[in-house]
């Protein structure tokens, strides 16, 4: 099958950095933002309501294959990837649920609960049945799941193949979701327990992506990708949180732009996003994505209580803070101890590892 060479205009190997991913994080993670802070919120009105941000999750997981499989590059060892997986996300979660638990106390002390807060720390709550500090960890539990699956690869020595374990599956997820009246009570528990099956073509897309980064386009990825997006489109009503905001319609057309979007990034046509503070947004999203629903919530009301406060202001200045919070947490504490980390706990696997040397990877999310 006739193949196209790689993508010259993101090849370099030199300056790994896709700063169009990074803009990508920043804009996903301003787009969940403005979900949260317009949803429901007294004073605006429903069409009003950036119901759309809903859908950035979309683009984060996607995001995820994508520098998921680059991550495997530089650490083919199932220890090296639990290593750099641990590093990236552990850490700076831990610092942002003790964040959140701390304004909890301050601002609905009946609602805390310290058990709760311990439980949250392992980032496996939804298996213990205990509920999330704040309404955006839901994420955590299917990056977790995916990167089982990745790590299931390498242990299994087929991540040079992954395109076919991920075909597999993906057949295996939309045929447990047609058959799910056969099973509904295991189907339930799935959905509940395992909520990856409602986004893995998302990852898979990204997978893909990576793949034609690298290998440049094919039959055989083209194929594999309307395959994964076809998926992404029958998964829509399958119990994900966005068909409760969402149309069909409306989250196929979302779907469809971010595929397009990877596209045009991967033929060099995103150089437009490549703006410091787009990528500098991105630096941080996820930090911000941990710190913003419950405590940029909360500053909103505290905000709104007693005063004459316009609603949108009050987005703003709780925007600002929670940026400039984000900003704190990943300078000070995510970026020293990803390092730190990865420098002290994991084998050396390149030439130049050392402390000075390593820095977050390419487009990291969450």
């Amino acid at each position: 099958m006739k193949k196209y060479g790689p993508v010259k205009s993101l090849e370099d190997k030199k300056a790994p950095r896709l700063l169009e991913l990074d803009a990508l994080r920043g804009l996903a993670a301003l787009g969940v933002l403005l979900f949260h802070y317009s949803y429901n919120q007294p004073g605006i009105k429903p069409d009003a309501q950036f119901r759309a941000g809903a859908a950035s999750v979309d683009l984060f997981f996607m995001i995820s294959g994508f520098v998921t499989l680059f991550s495997t590059k530089y650490s083919m060892r199932p220890k090296d990837y639990l290593l750099n997986r641990f590093s990236r996300l552990f850490p700076t979660y831990w610092l942002c649920v003790g964040c959140t638990s701390v304004v909890m106390v301050f601002n609905e002390p009946a609602r805390f609960d310290l058990l709760n807060s311990l439980a949250n720390m392992s980032m496996l709550q939804t298996f213990m049945g205990v509920e999330d500090l704040d309404g955006s960890y839901w994420t955590l539990q299917i990056e977790l799941l995916f990167y089982v699956w990745i790590l299931s690869m390498c242990y299994l020595g087929i991540i040079k193949n992954i395109e076919r374990a991920g075909l597999v599956t993906l057949v295996g997820i939309v045929l447990f979701h047609m058959m799910r009246h056969s099973y509904p009570g295991v189907y339930s528990f799935v959905q509940h327990k395992f909520s990856i099956t409602n986004h893995f073509p998302l990852f898979l897309s990204g997978i893909l992506f990576y793949q034609i980064h690298q290998k440049g386009y094919s039959f055989k990825y083209s194929f594999l990708l309307l395959m994964s997006l076809g998926a992404a489109l029958y998964c829509h009503d399958k119990g994900g949180r966005t068909m409760y905001l969402l149309s069909f319609e409306q989250h196929a057309l979302i779907i469809v732009t971010f595929h397009l979007i990877f596209a045009l990034m991967l033929k060099g046509k995103l150089a437009f996003l490549k703006e410091s503070w787009l990528i500098s947004l991105g630096h941080i999203s996820y930090s911000l994505y941990l710190l913003h629903q419950y405590i940029g919530l909360s500053i909103i009301r505290l905000l709104r209580s007693g005063t004459v406060i316009p609603v949108w202001l009050a987005i703003l200045l709780a925007s600002g803070c929670i940026v400039f919070l984000a900003y704190l947490v990943t300078v000070y504490v995510e970026v020293p101890i990803l390092k730190l980390l990865r420098y002290r706990l994991r084998s050396p696997i390149r030439a130049d590892l050392s402390p000075n040397n390593i820095k977050p990877e390419i487009g990291e999310l969450l």
